[in-house]
């Protein structure tokens, strides 16, 4: 039995064996339908609240306290289970289902840390053989999600960082004592569990309560679902990351409890259902007392109209709990970052807190000078976030931005000025939450092959419009391409444009050393030059000499244009002497001083 430390409710045991195909599952379910009959008060009290809930204060239970211990499953004490036995291949395929009344007569509880730890042991607390059951346990569920994955399901874990998706797609942030290997066992075991039910329940015609989930109508196409599930659960903060989480939230819609089978489309199953959790949820009690009636042959407690009175009842109690949850976090939120606003210490904040503080100064509609003068600080100090800056630049409700939020546009414009690629990302950034098309950039060169200029030009795409930002002209093509975002986003927020035009340095001559320059610089110049070319750093564009002067005493001028591969950049140098040798060791020389290398 592995769950949290100390609950008083445990629901579900399970045992795994290994076998020559594959796996035999065992999963015990506490047999609470025998001590809560049907139409009981504590019934109706236990439909009343619908499910347990867990607030950050207390945990309020759907059974009463007498009646949860009675029915819980616990070391040292024989309990009647409905028993699940799955026969799983090594592909993770659930290849047959039986289900059973059972008896528990032993079990061993564990926390999530535990199980983990307990993987690849010898055998477990109390020589019981938990740990070689544990390790098998591991290897099914990994073959579980594999299987899952492959058929197109949403799941995903990052257990090093605690994120990952819920049955109905949705990215959740999983408490540090179940980011590990044990929660992995369980959600996986049990996911098979309630799918391998479902499907039985489907093939010997037996209405229960289906866990029906549905996709929203504007959903993108499931690469791109699966795309957003994998950035969902990667663990970064990029915002990338936090957009394909904003996706899936607003795109997964809740699942509901209805008599029919209408698939799951975050597992991507045809049918799935909830029993693992009697003690738990209610939908788990009703389809318990419904497989026991079909295990012993007798018709079923509930007709298809109380299933859907039944189900009704739970999914407008799980809206009422969220919006009502929701309310609370929001009001907490609010009031959290109003008193940061009020209270003058936003110096202090960490940047995740400074980022709600700033989402609830764009709700508030005005900022204030304090807000202003610690954008332009963090600015300043170079501590400022991407994900700040589409907050505060493109987020407000109202058309006025503009000359309200003038001086924070101001800021965050000059710090994009400093740091022009920042504005190619904040306009993909802009694109991606927004759902719109990627930005593009039109670009052309001109010049000599060793002196080119590139100029671009930045388009945004929203609603079936175009925006595009200004003509800007740069020696290299990135360069080019940050200018004219830097100005798209100046037009997008009808602020001075602060892009410009960038001139490549002029070529510097300089006079020939009358003796040359020594043997030991061409040495190094050509070692260096050399190490450059073979580690890649660097590709020789060209390298031109011009000959002038009597032949007794030439001056050889060398012109040398390289790229450097981590900017993209290319430089030009010309320097001069009484020999190629000596000119071509000055202009690499020069070049590497140039490049920064």
């Amino acid at each position: 039995m592995v769950d949290r430390a100390g609950t008083p409710d445990r629901d579900d045991a399970f045992w795994v064996e290994a076998t020559p195909t594959g796996w035999v599952l065992y999963v015990h379910v506490a047999g609470v339908a025998r001590q809560i009959p049907q139409g009981t008060s504590t019934d109706l009290e236990a439909l009343r609240r619908g499910a347990t809930r867990y607030l950050s204060d207390r945990t309020v239970f759907m059974l009463p306290r007498a009646a949860q211990a009675t029915a819980s499953l616990k070391e040292g004490a024989a309990r009647s289970t409905l028993l699940l036995t799955l026969d799983i291949a090594q592909d993770g395929r659930v290849t047959s289902t039986r289900i059973g009344r059972g008896r528990l007569t032993q079990a061993t509880a564990i926390d999530y840390p535990a199980a983990a730890a307990a993987i690849g042991t010898s055998s477990g607390r109390n020589g019981s053989g938990v740990g070689e059951m544990l390790t098998d346990a591991y290897q099914v569920a990994h073959a579980l999600l594999a299987h899952r994955r492959g058929r197109g399901a949403l799941a995903g874990y990052d257990l090093s960082t605690g994120w990952a998706l819920d049955e109905d797609g949705r990215p959740v942030r999983l408490p540090a004592a179940e980011s590990n290997a044990g929660y992995l066992i369980v959600a996986e075991i049990m996911i098979a569990a309630n799918a391998a039910v479902a499907s039985w329940c489907m093939r010997h015609d037996v209405p229960i309560l289906f866990r029906n989930h549905r996709c929203a109508t504007v959903e993108p196409p499931r690469e791109q679902l699966l795309q957003d599930a994998a950035l969902a659960t990667g663990g970064t903060s990029s915002p990338a990351t936090g957009a394909a989480r904003e996706r899936l939230i607003t795109l997964m819609r809740p699942a509901t409890y209805e008599p029919h089978a209408a698939g799951h489309h975050a597992l991507a199953l045809a049918a799935y259902t909830h029993l693992t959790s009697p003690l738990r949820r209610y939908a788990d009690l009703v389809n318990q007392r419904i497989l026991l009636a079909a295990v012993d042959g007798r018709p079923s407690p509930y007709t298809v109209r109380d299933l859907a009175s039944i189900g009704t009842r739970l999914v407008v109690q799980a809206r009422e709990r969220r919006e009502a949850r929701s309310e609370r976090f929001k009001d907490v939120d609010t009031r959290r970052s109003r008193r940061h606003l009020e209270g003058g210490d936003l110096d202090q904040l960490d940047p995740p807190t400074f980022s709600r503080v700033a989402k609830a100064a764009v709700r508030q509609g005005t900022p204030t000078r304090d807000f202003i003068c610690e954008v332009e600080r963090r600015c300043r100090a170079g501590v400022f976030s991407i994900a700040d800056a589409h907050t505060l630049l493109f987020e407000h409700p109202d058309t006025d931005a503009a000359v309200t939020w003038g001086p924070v546009h101001a800021h965050i414009i000059a710090w994009l000025a400093s740091k022009p690629a920042n504005a190619v990302s904040l306009l993909a950034m802009r694109a991606q939450i927004a759902g719109d098309p990627p930005p593009s950039y039109l670009d052309s060169a001109r010049g000599a092959a060793h002196r080119l200029t590139f100029t671009v030009t930045a388009t945004a795409h929203a609603d079936g419009a175009s925006c595009s930002g200004p003509e800007r002209t740069a020696p290299t093509k990135k360069a080019a391409g940050q200018q004219s975002a830097l100005g798209l986003i100046c037009r997008l927020l009808n602020a001075a444009d602060q892009s410009t035009d960038l001139v490549a340095p002029e070529i510097t001559q300089v006079p020939a050393k009358e003796n040359g320059t020594p043997a030991a610089d061409a040495a190094e110049a050509a070692r260096r030059l050399n190490h450059l070319e073979q580690t890649h750093a660097v590709t020789i564009v060209t390298i031109a000499f011009d000959m002038a002067g009597p032949p007794h005493a030439p001056t050889v001028t060398c012109t040398l244009t390289a790229r450097v591969t981590r900017t993209g950049q290319d430089h030009t140098v010309t320097r001069t002497a009484g020999s190629k040798q000596a000119a071509k060791a000055a202009a690499v020389l020069a070049f590497i001083q140039a490049a920064g290398l």
